[in-house]
């Protein structure tokens, strides 16, 4: 994060980064980041989806407003969250997601701790 901003800076880019909800900066104490969103709960799961697209469509306009060119990106939950802000959000000079190609049944049914809520809560079996 830190060498794509310097890269971009140097050559005049501006770039503004945000932390979505039980995300790193944004992790309650005693829990990994992003522990809280995969929780087995889905109106849960998709009430912090729902946040992580408004808190950047926010940033979005309020940049808009000041005149600026926005782009974003993302990689992995900022992946996804970048895609669906994209849905909702005019005038974006591009949208960059970066996702890593995963089976999320088998991250689920073969993941190590932060899944180990979300199979209580979807009723999957523990590791055998």
């Amino acid at each position: 994060e830190w060498l794509f901003a310097d890269r971009l800076n140097a050559v005049g880019i501006d770039v503004v980064t945000i932390d979505l909800p039980f995300n790193h900066l944004r992790t309650p104490g005693g829990y990994r980041p992003g522990q809280l969103i995969l929780g087995g709960d889905l109106d849960h799961v998709l009430g912090v989806m729902r946040q992580a697209v408004l808190d950047t469509w926010s940033v979005v306009r309020r940049l808009q407003v000041e005149g600026r060119s926005v782009a974003l990106a993302g990689i992995s939950l900022g992946g996804w969250t970048v895609l669906s802000t994209s849905l909702v959000a005019t005038g974006l000079a591009s949208v960059t997601a970066v996702a890593p190609p995963v089976d999320m049944l088998r991250v689920l049914t073969e993941g190590g701790v932060i899944v180990r809520a979300a199979r209580r809560g979807l009723a999957l079996p523990p590791d055998e």
